[in-house]
């Protein structure tokens, strides 16, 4: 609460045209506390941002479960608000010309204000490749029926020394975890290489794999909207395709290490 507090206050005083904050645990809660005390809209989950005429922010939002894509806008309230999901920005070049300022801001705060306490930290074990930072990136979706049918993704990762990560399906069956779902509700990833595997490509989940170096897509249904996103695209069965392929892969690196002195 008293962030909320100190972050309308300085709002208030500065009127920006604009607050946006990453869409995380921390600013999806604070977020929504500073826009009702500046009586201000808020649009959350923002996957693009465009800024249009007289800055008017566009804010691009997944809707109906990510089946469609509907544009936000605040014409009437300032500031304009909106948590953007981590790694949908892509990073720029530097621009060593152009410099910000830090502004310190030093407030008071009352013991009464403090309503939470830390009573234990607990770290999490680190995720052993995490989605965002890897280069190659095999996915797994419905398709592959059971937990016994998504080894062969996990498989052919560790042969590409890739990231796994899965769909909302995969997650509700138990195959991933929650830190590798990708798509509305997930995360929003860009690596070099993204390998579908009996994923159908519903927009939930491609809009967090659009800005892929090189989509490829698995799947035994020719009619898949997967085939629609992806720049490579194989009609067949995934636990013929995928083994063999995985098989290949270490036969590579075999040969490789042998060559090697």
């Amino acid at each position: 609460e008293p962030y909320s507090r100190i972050l309308a206050k300085l709002a208030s005083e500065a009127k920006p045209e604009a607050i946006l904050f990453p869409h995380t645990a921390v600013g999806s809660d604070l977020a929504p506390r500073v826009a009702a005390k500046l009586r201000t809209g808020l649009s959350a989950h923002v996957v693009n941002i465009e800024l249009g005429e007289r800055g008017l922010l566009r804010q691009i939002v997944p809707g109906f479960g990510g089946s469609i894509m509907a544009v936000v806008l605040c014409p009437k309230r300032r500031p304009q608000m909106a948590t953007i999901m981590p790694g949908v920005a892509r990073k720029p070049k530097p621009d060593w010309s152009r410099r910000g300022e830090v502004i310190r801001v030093e407030e008071e705060v009352s013991e009464e204000e403090l309503r939470a306490r830390t009573l234990e930290l607990v770290e999490e074990p680190p995720e052993e490749k995490p989605l965002e930072e890897a280069d190659i990136v095999v996915a797994g979706g419905w398709g592959l029926r059971s937990r016994e049918g998504f080894r062969i993704v996990e498989e052919l990762a560790e042969a590409l020394s890739a990231a796994v990560g899965g769909t909302r399906p995969a997650l509700d069956e138990g195959w991933i975890k929650p830190h590798q779902m990708i798509g509305h509700s997930g995360k929003t990833i860009r690596p070099k290489l993204y390998i579908a595997i009996g994923i159908s490509g519903e927009m939930h989940h491609t809009v967090g794999i659009l800005d892929s170096g090189v989509i490829v897509a698995v799947n035994n249904d020719p009619s898949a909207p997967i085939f629609e996103v992806c720049d490579y695209g194989v009609v067949g069965d995934a636990f013929e395709v995928i083994p063999r392929l995985t098989s290949m892969l270490r036969e590579l690196r075999g040969a490789q290490l042998k060559q090697e002195p």
